[in-house]
Formats: structure tokens, sequence, C-alpha cells
């Protein structure tokens, strides 16, 4: 069996597109991956093509060694846009032989650890949250960034004490909330908005900070928080 054809499919939503990828193969099987990267869509999609070039007419199966060819032979590797466009094609690599092999990819990759799996989901105003959590949900998650202006700590951080307030108030203190910053603070900013919210007991902070900035990331790490 070898690989044939890459090729890439937009799916617009509320606000981003999905970018999935198809690999096809000369028996007619193929599989399916999925590479979206909010705002990113098409960079992702041009880098699978480029990607795709060089699996075409290989063994779809030899996944490993696809994905140490595609990492670490590109004269640039890393980022969000090209790991995103790997992993894509590794799932749909992966998609293809399990259907060669006729089972579940979970079970190539060593069975089920668990039957089911939490789901949480977003909500930007006291209101969805509530009704989200009429719905079953428990646990939401929302940004930590007011939506409009200019990133300023002396707005920022008063703004999503106030929201996180009002999101507890609305859910109370059984629901988890998460804050999702998306990386977009510096350290002494990401620590004061983790001060100001910690009372109303997160399940976690993520991104606090850009996620490729280890030293960043280290100095939120040395600061002493009861928020994961």
């Amino acid at each position: 069996m070898k690989i044939t054809d890459v090729k890439t499919f937009f799916m617009g939503v509320a606000r981003q597109s999905w970018l999935f990828v198809k690999v096809e193969t000369n028996e007619g099987i193929y599989g399916w991956g999925e590479g979206s990267l909010e705002g990113q869509e098409k960079a992702v999609a041009a880098a699978i093509h480029n990607m795709g070039r060089r699996i075409i007419d290989k063994d779809p199966t030899l996944i490993e060694r696809h994905w140490q060819v595609l990492y670490r032979h590109g004269f640039w590797r890393g980022g969000v846009v090209l790991n995103s466009a790997l992993s894509a094609i590794d799932q749909a690599l992966w998609d293809i032989t399990g259907k060669i092999y006729n089972v579940p990819v979970y079970k190539l990759l060593g069975g089920a650890v668990r039957e089911r799996v939490r789901a949480y989901t977003h909500a930007r105003t006291p209101e969805e949250a509530e009704k989200l959590v009429t719905s079953g949900f428990t646990g939401i998650k929302t940004g930590g960034m007011s939506p409009e202006g200019v990133i300023d700590p002396a707005e920022s951080v008063p703004w999503l004490k106030d929201h996180i307030q009002s999101l507890r108030q609305a859910v109370g203190p059984a629901v988890d909330i998460m804050v999702d910053n998306h990386g977009r603070a510096w350290p002494s900013l990401a620590i004061q908005q983790m001060r100001a919210v910690e009372e109303f007991k997160l399940f976690f902070f993520e991104e606090p900070v850009p996620p490729d900035n280890f030293e960043a990331l280290a100095e939120i790490r040395r600061f002493p928080s009861q928020i994961n």
C-alpha cells in the first residue's frame, strides 16, 4: 500500500474554521486528521501540503518513520503551525493503520483506560455559564482578558476579578471554573491575575504566558499558588 494524495478541507464554524486532512492510498483506504489552528488555518494547510509531498508513494503504516522525517529533516521545525500540520498528518496515518488492521486506533496505542471522559465548555458571561450548568456541564472555561482594548494591567486585573466573581456567583461552588489567557500576558501581569482570582478556587489557569516562552513559564511556576 502506498500514499497517493494528501488533501485539506476547511469547515467553517462560529469563530474559526476547522481544518481537516485526508490522506489517500492506492488501495482505497484513507485516513482523516485534524489540524485546526484558530486564525492560522490556511498557514497550516500550506504546511500540510508541503509535508505531504514527502510521503507520497510511501507506506502509510510507517508512522514513526514519517514523523521523524517530517519533523527532524526539514530545515525549519517546531512552532504551532508546523506542529499542527505534522499532528494532522500523523492522525490520518494512524487512522489508515487502524482501518488496515480493522481495529480502533486506541487499541494500537495500548488500549482504553476509561469508558467516560468529563467535558467542559466555554462561557463569556454569567448568564451563559448558568444556562450551560443547567444543561449538565460541571466545568466552565472563560477568557482571562477583556475582549476590548489594549492589555493594561490597571484594567485587566480588576476586570478579571470581577468577571470570575460574577461567574462563581452564577454557577455556585460545586462547578469548576477555568481561565484561558491564550498566552497573552507577561509574567508579572499573569501573577497579578492569579493573585486576584485565587480566592475563587479555579480548577486551572491555562497559558498564563506564551507557552513557548520557557523562562516566563518558569517564573510563573515559582509563584506560590493554589491554582494549577
